[in-house]
C-alpha cells in the first residue's frame, strides 16, 4: 500500500515519530532507510549535559540520558549527522563537546543561522579548538554567548582578539556577549568587522574595562545600521559618580538609526539622566529602557517639570526586575524557549538502546 504513495507524503506522516521511532523504522527496509536516514525536518538543536533537545516547525523531541557523560557523548555524533539543516543550534555546557571528534560532530552543519553558547566556552585555552569550530558557520547571523543563570560573572572567560577574527561569517546581525570579559579592542574589532550588518548588540551582562569607555563607544558609534543596543554598567549607568568618573562624556550621537537603548541606574540622579538625554543618545532614540532596582528614579521622573518628561522617549520604562526577561520579552528569538523540554511529548531515557540501533544502522 505504501506503494501507491510518494515518498514525499510518506516523509509528511513518518515526520511526527519520535527519535527511538525513527531509528527502528530506518533498519526495517532499504526505501524506509532512505527515507529516515536523515532527518531534514529538525530544524533546532539544544544540547545539554545529560540530553538532547530537536525540534522542528510543529514538533518537539527529546533524547534524555541519565547515564555517563562518556556514553551520552557517543549518541551525540551519528544523531547530529542525521540533522544537516539544524539552522539553531544551542551548546549550553562546554564539558558535552570534551574529548569528542569535533569535527565529525560539526562538519555537516552549514547552515546554522543562530548560535548560543555557554560563557564557560571563553574560560580556558583548552577550549580554543571548540571556538574556532564553533565561529566556522559561514551562514551565521546570530551569535549569543550566554551565561548560565546560576553562575557569576567570572573574569576567567575572556573573549580574545583573535576568536573574533576567525569567525567565518560576514553578516553577523545580532551579537550578545554576556558573562564574559570584552576588552575595546575586541568591541572595535567586532563593529569594524561587521559595521554594515550589525544591527543588536547586548552588552548586558558584559565585563568591559570603564577605561576603555571611550574607545568602545567609539567603536559602536562606527555601526551603520545599529538599532538596539543594551549597555554593560562599567560603559555607562545613571549614578551621581558619574560626574567625577568622566571628564567628558563618551556619545552615541552618530548612532542616527538607533531606536532602542537599555542602561543601569546604579544610583538614582535625575541631572545625570538628563544628561544621558542630551549628550549622549540621539534624538531618533525611541525606547529606553532603565534597570534600577530601588525604582527611584521612576519617583524622580515623576517629580519632574513636564518639559522635562515631554523630552523623553516615546516610550520608556523603568524596571526593577532582571532586565534580561524584559528586554527578551518583546520579540524573542532564543532557541531554548523554542524548545522548551516542558513541550515536549517525546522524553526518552532509553540512552542503551538507542546507541546500539544508531550503531546498528550507521553500518
Amino acid at each position: 500500500m505504501l506503494g501507491l504513495l510518494s515518498e514525499d507524503v510518506i516523509w509528511r506522516v513518518l515526520r511526527y515519530l519520535d527519535v527511538k521511532s525513527r531509528i527502528r523504522l530506518g533498519a526495517v527496509s532499504t526505501a524506509f532507510h532512505k527515507l529516515l536516514n536523515k532527518w531534514e525536518d529538525v530544524l533546532c538543536c539544544s544540547i545539554r549535559l545529560h540530553g538532547i533537545t530537536l525540534s522542528g516547525e510543529s514538533f518537539v523531541i527529546e533524547v534524555e540520558g541519565q547515564h555517563t557523560v562518556n556514553r551520552y557523548k557517543m549518541v551525540l555524533v551519528p544523531l547530529l549527522k542525521r540533522c544537516p539543516m539544524i539552522r539553531k543550534l544551542a551548546i549550553h555546557d562546554e564539558r558535552v563537546l570534551r574529548n569528542v571528534d569535533n569535527v565529525s560532530l560539526l562538519r555537516d552543519l552549514v547552515n546554522v543561522d543562530e548560535l548560543h553558547i555557554s560563557s564557560n566556552f571563553f574560560a580556558e585555552s583548552t577550549h580554543d579548538s571548540l571556538v574556532d569550530l564553533l565561529s566556522s558557520f559561514p551562514k551565521l547571523h546570530l551569535l549569543h554567548v550566554k551565561q548560565r543563570y546560576n553562575e557569576d560573572k567570572c573574569c576567567r572567560n575572556i573573549v580574545r582578539e583573535y576568536q573574533m577574527e576567525q569567525l567565518a561569517s560576514t553578516s553577523l546581525n545580532n551579537i550578545k556577549l554576556q558573562g564574559v570579559v570584552v576588552t575595546g579592542s575586541v568591541l572595535k574589532l567586532l563593529c569594524s568587522k561587521y559595521r554594515k550588518t550589525l544591527e543588536r548588540l547586548c552588552l548586558m551582562g558584559a565585563l568591559i574595562p570603564s577605561y576603555e569607555a571611550y574607545a568602545c563607544f567609539q567603536a559602536i558609534n562606527g555601526l551603520d545600521r545599529l538599532i538596539y543596543l543594551t549597555l554593560a554598567p562599567s560603559l555607562y549607568s545613571v549614578s551621581t559618580t558619574n560626574k567625577t568618573f568622566f571628564k567628558s562624556y563618551p556619545s552615541l550621537k552618530d548612532s542616527q538609526r538607533l531606536k532602542l537603548v537599555a542602561a543601569y541606574i546604579s544610583r538614582p540622579d535625575v541631572s545625570q539622566l538628563k544628561l544621558l538625554l542630551q549628550q549622549i543618545l540621539p534624538a531618533n532614540v525611541e525606547k529606553l529602557l532603565l534597570y534600577d532596582e530601588s525604582y527611584r528614579s521612576a519617583y524622580q521622573i515623576e517629580g519632574e517639570p513636564k518639559e522635562f518628561k515631554c523630552k523623553l522617549p516615546e516610550w520608556y520604562c523603568v524596571l526593577s526586575e532582571l532586565m534580561e526577561t524584559a528586554l527578551m520579552s518583546e520579540d524573542s528569538s532564543e532557541l531554548d524557549e523554542c524548545s522548551c523540554t516542558d513541550h515536549s511529548k517525546n522524553s526518552l531515557s532509553c540512552m542503551p538502546n538507542l546507541m546500539q540501533q544508531l550503531a546498528a544502522t550507521e553500518k
